[in-house]
């Protein structure tokens, strides 16, 4: 890609290039069976419909390397390994590297790997009677005013069984896991298969060393060409076993606490020439305290060798069952001819959903994270975990005005229209923020519309205008919610550390009596600070963050799986299990549709939309109540300025990671509750003509275009100063916009009869004329530079040959 910058789209088709071929594995197999029994009675008066449907679908795939969204060519810079070995050289200890200077791909293949069975069956019943009231032998006003009449019963049953399996490419055996959790953790704590320190990684080497090369142009790097494979071997890793006594009177005894003079680090300031204390340490960091490098031998386990492999490297699944049971009735009258047409129906669903998901942190799985598999712990309930039962209603009227009395004249057909109807949709076990069951989005639509026609029926024009309010509906709005309970997790192991000087080093338990002015355990001095000042803030901020924590909802902890009871260790939490951020929404618009047929074969059909959404409640009431109160203890109280990551005066706070992982999305979304929705394209606009010669050398020619367009749209709006300042808040007035779009199709073709029975026809089609290598903004950085792009789908070229007989 010499030459060529990173937003070029070749670029992004050479990288594409690099991760197919033998580096990915895709399948995908369906069965489907169905059968359907109708017969009518009394002159087809009345009948009945039976459909049966069986379907069978799966897929997955396996890839050596994680997807798009987490791989880059990277450079290998190690000029050695880190493998302990004496190469002679000052300050490099290790075998030297003979790969130094060759770019790369590399990947732990923990994600990307996964299958996914659907079993679905549906039974329907439908039955129908019809009666018309002019079918008799007295015909007579009342007659033709009541009209015909038809009532349908339905009855439905849908049932889906779904299997969800992920797992790693890779992993070890239970020896080396041992080893790895015998050096890293106590007893009570270890490190689960999925982590980098049990996972292989493969590295794919491409090409020859650039370390002499100025630039990546000219490299020529190409694409994986053989399938790759881990194998068991060896690994050389640093065995930190203690390998001193333990016995002060023992001569073997070596206190960790006591000095050791690290002669990696000068004992002279290179700039000032002064003894330096940089090479002054304890002797729990000297390494000939330890076993030290050594040979470790490692099995690797290859999920694709056996069925009880790929079990055994699962990291997530789940199990899934669903039954939708329906009955419905409606009733449709025609009266006076078909002048007004009413339609009444009535639904009662009966929604129930069986769930049951694992993953490394179930407490079903084993100490090192392996998922219990078994069938008599992994399985559905017999009780369903969601029932749910709702009935809607919807009522539609029509009336042609033109068939009522004194108005039969008219210069053209008027039709006018209305719709109401209630629906929800049968979901998952949904909860909420507190783990609360939420129920089914549900919600109600209205109509209105007009049709006009002429009698010859060359022009028509139709114009609906429509609302849809929708409740409790799946919201994508706001990201970042993985960091609403890492937030407390994050926080709460700060605050621990800060009060109780304990160190997140999952062996190493509470220090005693630190140095007040180690920034690992205290705050450091801030610039024109005393260290009794900082230590008056760290009071401060332990003491807010503390009353924080006693004023949640218990059932927040609970349903996140955090234990601020356990201070022996890190706190970790989890997603609840079906965890939903939810909305409210109400759309509105206009809906135009107008075809012509200007002259004999050529047919022009024009439609356009306007639509305005508004959301509201996003988050559901549970999680806007959370935010808001933890909000008012970061931007309120000194809990904000709780110190993560370490004690330093310069170290991010509760409330800067707050605002940097969810807050200011929250408070932008907060903001634009009642207006527009802004990834919205509030107008579309869509044109098609088509023209066909049934005469003379062109006959049997068609030719034809069409136009797409859509308006600009919000990507995003500048930040500005809230009311205080630890508030955020955003200029909804001045919104980044990206830009509108417009497409052009065009098509030819010509059609005949070659023989009695057969009709063929070919058919050259241009989507998306006139586009060339174009990249259209998807987000935008906080001073309205573009953050991200999509491609925009190119031009293409189809031709078609169809033949009917």
């Amino acid at each position: 890609y010499k030459d060529k910058t990173l937003t070029d789209p070749s670029v992004f088709d050479f990288y594409n290039q690099l991760l197919d071929g033998p580096t990915k594995h895709e399948w995908q197999n369906f069965r489907a069976f169905n059968i359907s029994m109708a017969q009518t009675f009394l002159n087809d008066h009345t009948g009945f419909d039976f459909t049966y449907n069986s379907e069978w679908f799966k897929s997955g795939q396996v890839q050596l390397l994680d997807g798009n969204g987490t791989q880059s060519i990277g450079v290998d810079l190690s000029s050695a390994y880190s493998d302990g070995t004496s190469n002679g050289l000052p300050g490099l200890n290790g075998t030297p590297n003979p790969n130094v200077g060759r770019a790369y791909l590399s990947s732990s293949s923990k994600y990307g790997n996964n299958s996914y069975v659907s079993n679905r069956n549906s039974k329907r019943l439908t039955v129908f009677g019809r009666y018309n009231f002019e079918e008799g032998t007295k015909r007579n006003w009342v007659t033709k005013l009541l009209g015909e009449h038809t009532v349908t019963g339905l009855a439905n049953e849908d049932n889906q069984k779904l299997d969800n399996r992920s797992w790693q490419r890779y992993g070890t055996d239970a020896a080396y896991e041992a080893f790895v959790n015998d050096l890293t953790h106590t007893a009570t704590q270890f490190r689960k298969f999925t982590d980098d320190s049990v996972t292989p990684t493969t590295v794919i080497y491409l090409g020859s060393s650039l370390a002499s090369a100025a630039s990546a142009s000219g490299a020529h790097l190409r694409s994986p060409t053989a399938n790759m494979a881990i194998t068991t071997g060896t690994v050389r890793t640093f065995d930190s076993t203690w390998t001193r006594s333990t016995n002060p009177s023992d001569p073997n005894y070596v206190n960790p606490a006591a000095l050791w003079i690290n002669n990696y680090s000068p004992a002279l300031n290179p700039v000032t020439g002064l003894p330096s204390t940089a090479n002054q340490s304890t002797q729990s960091e000297n390494p000939a305290n330890y076993v030290g490098f050594r040979n470790v031998p490692i099995t690797v386990i290859d999920s694709e060798l056996s069925q009880a492999n790929r079990d055994l490297l699962t990291h997530d699944a789940a199990l899934g069952k669903s039954q939708l049971t329906s009955t419905a009735a409606t009733w449709q009258g025609n009266f006076w001819q078909n002048t007004l047409v009413a339609t009444y129906g009535v639904r009662k669903d009966i929604a129930r959903r069986w769930d049951i998901s694992e993953n490394v942190n179930s407490s079903t799985s084993d100490k090192y994270g392996h998922l219990n598999l078994d069938n008599s712990v992994y399985k559905l309930k017999d009780a369903p975990d969601l029932s749910q039962q709702v009935t809607s209603h919807a009522w539609t009227v029509m009336a042609h005005l033109n068939q009522l009395p004194g108005l039969s004249k008219m210069p053209f057909q008027v039709s006018v229209f209305y719709n109401h109807s209630t629906d929800f949709q049968p979901s998952k076990q949904r909860v909420d923020a507190y783990g609360e069951a939420l129920s089914a989005p549900s919600g109600v639509t209205k109509d209105v519309g007009i049709l006009l026609e002429t009698h010859d029926g060359k022009y028509s024009l139709k114009i609906n205008k429509y609302e849809n309010a929708s409740v409790n509906a799946d919201s994508q709005a706001l990201n970042g919610t993985w960091f609403i309970g890492a937030s407390q997790v994050w926080s709460g192991n700060w605050v621990n550390r800060f009060e109780l000087n304990w160190t997140q080093d999952s062996n190493a338990g509470a220090v005693s009596s630190p140095d007040p002015t180690n920034s690992q355990y205290n705050y450091a001095q801030a610039p024109g600070e005393s260290l009794a000042q900082a230590q008056t803030r760290e009071a401060a901020a332990i003491t807010a963050y503390r009353a924080w924590q006693k004023s949640v909802d218990p059932r927040f902890y609970k349903a996140w799986g955090i234990n601020l009871n356990d201070q022996s260790k890190p706190l970790s939490s989890s997603n609840p299990n079906n965890f939903a951020v939810t909305e409210d929404s109400v759309s509105k618009g206009y809906e135009i549709e107008m075809s012509a047929l200007p002259v004999k074969n050529w047919r022009l059909t024009v439609n356009a939309s306007k639509t305005n959404a508004i959301r509201t409640n996003i988050g559901g009431t549970a999680l806007s109540s959370f935010i808001a109160g933890y909000e008012k203890a970061l931007k309120t109280t000194a809990a904000g300025d709780l110190r993560i990551w370490w004690g330093g005066a310069g170290a991010e706070t509760a409330l800067s990671q707050w605002n940097g992982n969810i807050g200011s999305e929250y408070a932008l979304r907060h903001l634009q509750e009642g207006t527009t929705v802004p990834e919205l394209r509030e107008w579309r606009f869509n044109a098609i003509s088509n023209y066909s010669f049934d005469h003379g050398r062109l006959n049997g020619v068609f030719v034809g275009g069409g136009v797409r367009y859509e308006s600009d749209i919000v990507l995003g709006y500048p930040p500005s100063k809230g009311a205080t300042g630890t508030n955020i808040s955003f200029d909804l007035g001045k919104p980044f916009k990206g830009p509108a779009e417009t497409n052009f199709d065009f098509w030819v073709g010509y059609g005949r009869r070659i023989w009695k029975n057969i009709d063929w026809s070919v058919q050259l089609n241009v989507r998306n004329a006139f586009v060339g290598n174009e990249l259209i903004p998807l987000t935008v950085e906080p001073d309205g530079s573009v953050a991200s792009y999509r491609i925009r789908p190119p031009q293409t070229w189809q031709l078609t040959n169809t033949f009917k007989f």
